[in-house]
């Protein structure tokens, strides 16, 4: 599941089951950073992925069966005992290649492609050392009256190969074409290979023999390359003829543990959005009473996120319930990066960008909590910086799914979370909120202190790789100043207010959204990072791509 990413704008959704926070390379805060900028998507889908792993199987189980009997035939008429070696080795590569896609493992796209790879890839090799083996076999003995008519005959596995790829393995024709090609090259190369061996031979590289070899294998690509354009067609047509509500689904963006996100559009406007899916199925299986829970809970998110105002919230345009019980909310499509990505990426922030990423979260924070509401999850990941007609570096905060709501809040007044619960991303996460304590703006607001530090210095607050050590040191361990954790120069009035969001106590930290917007207004390397700037920094890094 990548596509050039000179131009990746991500959108995330904490759809995957949280991970530990610390540790190095990928997202490790727990989140999905799903790809939806042209040109730039995940490449397979879920369904699709599903699907060639199924097929997969298929392919696996006829070519072991193949490779079995060809085996236990080869017995009788192939002396050569390496051969036979190779023959079994390759029987095991198949055949455990294939035992693994009937696991329940979890395999990524690029994981998927390369048992593709070696399953075709093992049987061609097999297939052409075996004809080399008996061509020379038959050459030693004199038989070269039989050498013509058992290569002929040997251009029909390959042709198989070609066909069952062609039929099992759903792909777009281009692909096809780039795997099959090769296959059917094999046969020739192989003749060429055994011209070199005997030049006495010619009849071996005759016009004649070349055609009748050919033949069958132009034919068996073409159906293959044709039957996978025709099925990719059809396959993109029942995915256009999705719908939900009045948006059509047109591309699989993400993927997670609780659901799916699509990249639809209105069916009346064109405006083109994501929709986030909750399948029944995913709600709680077995469990009507979890489910129906999960369910509230996903339906408060999209009502809580459409009550926001804030132009720095992401936008919900509409929430239901298909006839098929998937539950659905859509929102603005952002073209843009999360911050995790941002930093993973490109290393740690200026000083000046650092702050005005962190006042325009202020701005969403102070929207929310105004309306009694706390996120509960506010880490990068959660936080995109993207395009917004002709600015840049327009912050979006996203994922209200952990919201608590109050009648009103004011700073103090705490929300209680479930007995026992705990809520949140681990690097990020208040240590009020990690006890499963009242929780109130100014967890948000710690959180957002651990979401500057980790700007500042591309690491967390507790580097731990370990969630249960993260969450201790969150609550007993006292920070090291982001300073003192890079080679970069951090002035020291953002230092201050960054570690004035990193107090153990709530009633040490700043009281609201607001007052902390006025303390880092107050720095001094407020305001040093505008348009101009950011214009530079995309223009360099992530610019429009033209078609």
């Amino acid at each position: 599941m990548k596509a050039d990413s000179s131009n990746q704008a991500t959108l995330q959704f904490p759809l995957s089951r949280t991970r530990p926070s610390a540790g190095s390379g990928g997202a490790s805060d727990g989140s999905f950073h799903a790809a939806l900028t042209r040109g730039s998507g995940q490449g397979l889908g879920s369904e699709t992925l599903d699907l060639l792993r199924i097929r997969l199987r298929s392919v696996g189980v006829v070519l072991s069966a193949g490779l079995l009997l060809g085996f236990f035939q080869n017995l009788l008429f192939v002396s050569e005992p390496l051969m036979q070696k190779v023959h079994l080795v390759v029987i095991l590569l198949v055949g455990l290649t294939t035992l693994l896609l009937f696991t329940s493992l979890a395999l990524t796209r690029t994981a998927v492609r390369g048992i593709e790879v070696t399953l075709l890839g093992s049987v061609s090799f097999f297939l052409a050392m075996a004809e080399h083996a008996m061509a020379r076999q038959l050459f030693a003995a004199g038989r070269q009256e039989l050498l013509l008519s058992y290569l002929q005959e040997q251009v029909v596995p390959f042709t198989l190969v070609i066909l069952i790829y062609g039929m099992f393995i759903p792909n777009t024709w281009k692909r096809a074409a780039a795997v099959v090609v090769p296959i059917a090259l094999v046969p020739l190369v192989l003749r060429l290979v055994l011209r070199l061996e005997f030049p006495e031979f010619e009849a071996l590289v005759s016009v004649e023999e070349a055609t009748s070899t050919l033949a069958p294998l132009a034919i068996a690509v073409g159906a293959a390359v044709y039957g996978a354009h025709v099925i990719s067609g059809l396959t993109v047509r029942a995915y256009e003829a999705r719908q939900l509500g009045q948006y059509r689904l047109v591309e699989e963006i993400g993927v997670g543990g609780m659901g799916e996100v699509w990249k639809a559009k209105h069916r009346m406007l064109a405006r083109p959005a994501a929709i986030k899916l909750i399948r029944p199925e995913m709600l709680g299986p077995g469990d009507p009473e979890m489910a129906d829970t999960m369910l509230h809970r996903f339906e408060r998110e999209a009502q809580a996120t459409a009550t926001l105002t804030s132009p720095h919230s992401v936008m919900i345009y509409d929430f239901g319930i298909s006839d098929e019980g998937v539950f659905y909310y859509v929102m603005e499509l952002l073209d843009g990066m999360d911050l995790f990505t941002l930093v993973s990426r490109f290393g740690p922030l200026p000083p000046s960008r650092v702050i005005e990423f962190l006042s325009q979260t202020c701005d969403s924070l102070a929207d929310a909590h105004h309306r009694g509401l706390i996120h509960r999850d506010v880490k990068p990941g959660n936080i995109v910086t993207c395009r917004m007609g002709r600015r840049l570096d327009f912050v979006k905060v996203l994922d209200f799914g952990l919201v608590k709501e109050s009648a009103r809040m004011e700073p103090g007044t705490p929300v209680l979370t479930e007995i026992g619960a705990t809520t949140g991303t681990p690097g990020f996460m208040a240590p009020e909120q990690a006890l499963g304590q009242a929780v109130d703006p100014r967890s948000d607001l710690y959180a957002l202190g651990c979401v500057g530090y980790w700007l500042l210095t591309a690491q967390f607050v507790f580097d731990q790789t370990n969630m249960t050590a993260m969450v201790l040191d969150h609550l007993t361990t006292l920070p090291v100043p982001p300073s003192q954790r890079t080679e970069k120069a951090i002035p020291e009035d953002l230092e201050r207010v960054i570690m004035h969001c990193l107090e153990k106590e709530p009633d040490k930290r700043p009281r609201t959204a607001e007052e902390l917007f006025e303390m880092l207004s107050a720095c001094e390397d407020s305001g040093k990072w505008g348009q101009r700037e950011a214009r530079e920094w995309w223009e360099t890094n992530l610019p429009v791509r033209t078609v």
